[in-house]
């Protein structure tokens, strides 16, 4: 079963649930991880749930900074740890290239 569609679907209320309340839900955050870390279990087993689980933890300590310097909101921090749920840390890490020009605006 492939995790494509379930995680396009997240990002995509996500998206925009931001753009109309300036918010992302909670609720909406929850989901995505649960969704993220069952289909990482159904798909891989237990090697491929510690896969994300370790994506959700690196999505939230390298984009934690940038949230403390209120650079980008909560939001989006949660938001990545969502990410890394689905697509492990390997994928997270390739979004670090996208945070020092959030740096310098």
């Amino acid at each position: 079963m492939s995790a494509a569609f379930p995680f396009l679907l997240v990002m995509s209320l996500a998206t925009i649930s931001d753009f109309a309340t300036k918010r992302i839900s909670n609720y909406l955050i929850l989901l995505g991880l649960s969704v993220g870390l069952l289909m990482a279990y159904i798909n891989g087993g237990i090697g491929a749930l510690g896969g994300s689980l370790l994506g959700m933890i690196v999505g939230l300590l390298v984009f934690i900074y940038p949230y403390m310097k209120l650079f980008i909101g909560a939001g989006d921090v949660k938001l990545m740890m969502v990410s890394g749920s689905f697509l492990g840390p390997y994928f997270v890490l390739l979004a670090v290239p996208c945070i020092p020009p959030l740096l310098e605006a």
